[in-house]
């Protein structure tokens, strides 16, 4: 299990290097496909180094026989919500609302399931991306300061170490329950790719195609944008606690999928 100093190593390793990858994008102008070697790589390092490896997935377990499928699948996950967090860093706060959002859960169901009101790190970082959150959004009169793609990205990877860390090592929250606190990311990330590869461009680079802009097309201002998927965020999570609560961890997936099916039918329309 990990103690303090080798998760604030983590941290600390990770945000050097997306503020290394940064700079060197903008002195090179890297290609995407050469930027996502590099995250390739560096994921890879940190699973292996930490041993991060997802073995518990909530409805089966992978044993050593398959640990490298786990391993590989585990790299992906990372990967891919690592960069999810990015592509919906389009609307001021969504990201670190969403981020917020994650933590808080894993906090509740940290409390009720120790008595402990007490997360240090993860009590720093509410605090810290909750301040952010204000000024980023609007909600506090001061200059706004903007993420980028190395701030919404690190809140990527920090995500999903986190969800991995409490449903499979500390196992504090179930692994059915992880998905659900990720919807609105994992829901647009998944169906712009899919919709971009349909009309043969590029899946990594961006365009005015995802869910906020959907809304604000559709006539909502940016801030009303934003208080909706966080809503949203809220009940889809809500909904996953109901079902984790009840233990029904089969029906939670095919749920998950069902409503992951439902989106991008309606996105394709879109």
């Amino acid at each position: 299990i990990f103690d303090s100093n080798d998760i604030f190593f983590l941290i600390l390793l990770t945000l050097f290097f997306l503020i290394l990858l940064g700079i060197i994008d903008d002195l090179k102008n890297i290609s995407f496909k050469i930027r996502f070697i590099i995250q390739i790589l560096f994921v890879t390092f940190i699973v292996y180094y930490f041993n991060l490896t997802i073995k518990n997935y909530g409805v089966f377990s992978i044993n050593y026989q398959f640990f490298y499928i786990s391993f590989i699948f585990t790299v992906l996950a990372i990967l891919a919500l690592t960069n999810a967090f990015n592509f919906i860093d389009g609307i001021d706060g969504l990201s670190s609302g969403i981020f917020i959002s994650v933590l808080l859960i894993i906090k509740m169901y940290h409390i009720v399931q120790t008595g402990s009101l007490v997360l240090h790190q993860i009590d720093i970082l509410l605090i810290l991306v909750f301040l952010f959150f204000l000024i980023n959004s609007g909600f506090l009169n001061f200059k706004k300061i903007y993420l980028g793609d190395s701030g919404s990205m690190l809140l990527g990877f920090l995500c999903a170490f986190y969800l991995i860390y409490y449903s499979n090592f500390v196992e504090i929250i179930e692994p059915t329950l992880v998905f659900w606190l990720v919807t609105i990311p994992v829901f647009d990330s998944i169906s712009v790719i899919l919709k971009r590869l349909k009309k043969n461009t590029n899946p990594m680079i961006g365009d005015e195609k995802h869910i906020h802009h959907d809304l604000i097309n559709l006539g909502f201002s940016k801030k009303t944008t934003l208080i909706l998927l966080l809503i949203l965020t809220f009940l889809f999570s809500f909904f996953g606690i109901i079902l984790d609560y009840f233990n029904f961890y089969l029906f939670s997936v095919y749920s998950y999928l069902f409503f992951l099916g439902i989106y991008i039918i309606l996105k394709f329309r879109i």
